[in-house]
C-alpha cells in the first residue's frame, strides 16, 4: 500500500456520539513545519511544471495557510490537478474537499467517486472516508456492513483512525453484520473495481466468514476450493463447507453435495447419491438442482430414464423464466410418445401451470 504523505482532511466519526448517531466533522491537519518563501517558490515551480506531488503539497499549503494566505479555491484547483494525474493521495483529498465544500460546492456524490478512485490504488485515507460515507449516509445509502468492510480495509492499509472505527463496530454490530462485512470485502477483492483485485484475499475473508457460520460465505468458499480460485483446489475441504451449509438447510449446500457426488470430486462418483442430494435441493426450489435432475432423468443417470419427470422439471423451470427450459421441453416432446406427453399435461396443474399455455409455448419453439 502506498505511504500516505498528506492527510489534508479526514472524515472523522465523533467519539462522543451515541452508537445510533451518524455524525461527521472535518479537520485540517496542520503542518509541523512552516514553509519558507523559498520553499514556496520552489514548490510552485514544480507544481506549474506538472509534478503531482508538488501540486498536492501546494494545495495543502493553501488549505492550511502554511507560509501563504489561506485560499480554499486555489487549494481545490491544485489538488484537482494532482488528482487528475492519478495521484492517489490527491484523489482522496479531493473527495474530502467535495465533502466539506472546501473551494468547491459541496457534492457528497462526487466525494464518494473520488474516494473510490483513490481506493483502487490502495489509499488508506480514501478507504476510511468510504467507511465514514457508508456509516453516515454521505453520498450513498447507510450500510453498516459495507461501512465496516471499508474500515477494515483501511485498517489493513495502515489507518489508525480506521483501527478505532473497527474496534467500535465490532462491539456494536451483530454477528451477521460482521460476516456481511467480510463478504463485502471478499466481493470487492474479487471484482477488483474499487480495490486492487486479489482473489487470495477474497478467499481468506470468505473463510473467516464461513468459520463464523455464514452460509453465503460457506458456499462461496466451497466453490473457490472446487475451482482452485484464489486458493489451492481442495475437494475434501470444499465438501466440508458444503455439508456445513447443507446442515443449516441451505439449498445451495445441498446442491453442492449432489454436484460433488455426481462429478466424483474427492469422493467416488455416485449418481444415486447425487440424485438424492439434488432431489432434496429441488424440493427447496433450487434451480441448478432442477436442471441437473432433468438432465439425469433424460440420460437415465442414477435411475431409470424418465422423460415425463424430465419434462415436468423443464415445465417448472420455464415457469420461473429459465431461458432454455422451453427449448429443452420441446426437444423432449419430439422423442416422447403421445401418451407420455399427455401425462405431462395432465400433471401440470398440480404445479399451478396452465397446460394450454405450456403447450402453446412449446409449439412456438417447434413450429418452423
Amino acid at each position: 500500500m502506498p505511504v500516505i504523505l498528506f492527510a489534508l482532511l479526514a472524515t472523522l466519526l465523533q467519539a462522543s456520539a451515541k452508537p445510533s448517531a451518524r455524525v461527521a466533522n472535518a479537520q485540517v491537519q496542520q503542518s509541523q513545519t512552516q514553509l519558507t518563501a523559498q520553499d514556496l517558490e520552489e514548490l510552485r515551480a514544480e507544481a506549474e511544471a506538472g509534478v503531482a506531488t508538488a501540486q498536492l503539497k501546494l494545495a495543502l499549503a493553501y488549505a492550511t495557510g502554511d507560509g501563504i494566505p489561506m485560499d480554499a479555491h486555489a487549494a481545490f484547483q491544485w489538488c484537482e490537478k494532482a488528482a487528475e494525474q492519478g495521484n492517489a493521495d490527491a484523489e482522496a483529498e479531493l473527495g474530502v474537499m467535495y465533502r466539506t465544500a472546501l473551494g468547491v460546492d459541496e457534492d457528497k456524490h462526487m466525494a464518494v467517486l473520488w474516494y473510490l478512485q483513490a481506493s483502487k490504488l490502495g489509499n488508506a485515507n480514501a478507504m476510511f472516508n468510504l467507511g465514514g460515507a457508508y456509516y453516515n449516509g454521505d453520498g450513498v445509502f447507510i450500510d453498516d456492513s459495507l461501512s465496516y468492510a471499508w474500515f477494515v480495509l483501511a485498517k489493513e492499509a495502515g489507518s489508525r483512525q480506521a483501527a478505532e472505527a473497527v474496534a467500535r463496530d465490532e462491539s456494536d454490530l451483530t454477528p451477521a453484520q460482521i460476516t456481511g462485512g467480510y463478504n463485502d470485502i471478499a466481493n470487492l477483492c474479487e471484482k477488483g473495481e474499487e480495490v486492487p483485485k486479489n482473489e487470495s484475499e477474497a478467499a481468506s475473508w470468505r473463510e473467516r466468514a464461513a468459520k463464523l457460520g455464514d452460509t453465503n460465505a460457506q458456499i462461496a468458499f466451497a466453490n473457490m476450493l472446487l475451482d482452485g480460485r484464489g486458493v489451492a483446489k481442495d475437494f475434501a475441504k470444499a465438501q466440508y463447507w458444503c455439508q456445513k451449509a447443507a446442515n443449516f438447510g441451505d439449498r445451495r449446500g445441498v446442491y453442492c453435495m449432489g454436484h460433488i457426488y455426481q462429478e466424483g470430486l474427492g469422493v467416488s462418483a455416485d449418481a444415486k447419491k447425487a440424485r438424492k442430494w439434488y432431489s432434496l435441493a429441488e424440493m427447496k426450489g433450487d434451480i441448478p438442482a432442477m436442471r441437473a435432475l432433468a438432465a439425469m432423468d433424460v440420460s437415465g443417470e442414477g435411475a431409470k430414464r424418465n422423460l415425463v419427470a424430465a419434462a415436468l422439471l423443464y415445465s417448472r423451470l420455464a415457469a420461473v423464466n429459465d431461458k432454455d427450459a422451453i427449448e429443452q421441453a420441446a426437444a423432449l416432446k419430439k422423442i416422447m410418445s403421445a401418451n407420455d406427453w399427455g401425462e405431462v399435461l395432465r400433471i401440470l396443474p398440480q404445479y399451478k401451470i396452465d397446460p394450454a399455455k405450456f403447450s402453446l409455448a412449446v409449439q412456438r419453439v417447434t413450429s418452423p
